[in-house]
């Protein structure tokens, strides 16, 4: 069952949307985050600030109520509620009331290109990342589906908080699962064509993916990368975003952004060396997108994170 959107007085909050501050790496391709609030009588705003991020996000509601805005439209959701989003989409959640409880899991493209780039890989990848209306990203599971999903990302949570031997194996089975189960059921569930996943060339994209993610400490463009994957730049571009919902170069400047949002947050940050750091050949390169993304400086938000971390 798919949601249907509620009409929408405002759209402000998408001029506040963030660029998340977690990075992953083809060393560390994923990140599973969990939120909770226990009071019944407590009535919390948004759990998190609006947000985007270069990342593939799976999202399960295990418990209470609110509603999510996915760009400019909105949606009421319930316990048992999954939601799958692409790099690049803008989204919000704001709780109704507690008890609430989340669970999230963000990876990176190039994982789900372990399952084979030109068979289920891509046919997972495109239903995160095909253009596709706002109401088919959350979906209404049936109870036993629900279920099985519920203990699929309590699993992920675990083998990720509380690494043991095997805990990637495990974390990469249950990912695959759960994503198996929910693509089956919707094949059973919708009558009308699934989403194409396109006359892309699969491999080809988790080539470029792969090479931005290793290289994006370096001074590389577009033509850099066009030349490693032995197209036109205007091929690249326009395949690219078709595939993945952003220009390369988006993604590339994405990336960055969110690995120099996690070295602002370590003690005696520099702006100057951060910028370096993550690829940008000048500060005021670094400081124009940085802001773009971010809505603030990187001296600003180093601020605002020191001022997160006294209160918290």
């Amino acid at each position: 069952m798919l949601l249907s959107p509620a009409k929408m007085k405002t759209i402000d909050w998408l001029s506040q949307v963030r660029e998340v501050a977690h990075p992953l790496s083809q060393a560390r391709p994923y990140w599973v985050r969990t939120y909770q609030v226990g009071d019944k009588k407590a009535k919390p705003g948004a759990p998190l600030p609006p947000e985007q991020h270069p990342y593939c996000e799976f999202n399960m509601l295990l418990q209470g109520s609110g509603q999510q805005f996915i760009g400019p439209e909105r949606f009421a959701r319930k316990a048992g509620d999954l939601m799958i989003l692409g790099p690049g989409i803008p989204h919000y959640g704001l709780a109704k009331a507690g008890p609430l409880r989340t669970i999230t899991v963000f990876f990176l493209p190039t994982l789900l290109f372990e399952l084979g780039p030109e068979a289920d890989g891509r046919r997972v990848l495109s239903r995160f990342t095909s253009s596709t209306p706002a109401s088919r990203r959350l979906i209404r599971p049936p109870a036993a589906l629900s279920r099985n999903m519920a203990s699929y990302f309590g699993g992920m949570l675990q083998e990720f908080e509380k690494p043991k031997p095997g805990s990637e194996l495990r974390f990469r089975a249950l990912l695959g699962m759960a994503l198996t189960e929910l693509l089956r059921w919707e094949a059973k569930q919708r009558p009308e064509p699934q989403i194409t996943t396109g006359a892309y060339d699969w491999a080809m994209i988790e080539r470029v993916l792969s090479f931005m993610q290793l290289h994006y400490k370096e001074q590389i463009y577009v033509q850099d990368i066009a030349k490693f994957a032995g197209l036109s730049q205007g091929r690249l571009q326009s395949t690219f975003r078709r595939a993945m919902g952003m220009s390369c170069m988006q993604y590339l400047r994405s990336y960055r952004i969110t690995h120099a949002c996690a070295l602002l947050c370590l003690p005696g940050a520099r702006v100057t060396e951060v910028a370096m750091e993550v690829g940008f050949e000048t500060l005021s390169h670094f400081n124009l997108s940085f802001r773009k993304f971010c809505e603030c400086s990187p001296s600003e938000y180093i601020r605002r994170r020191g001022r997160t971390l006294r209160a918290s």
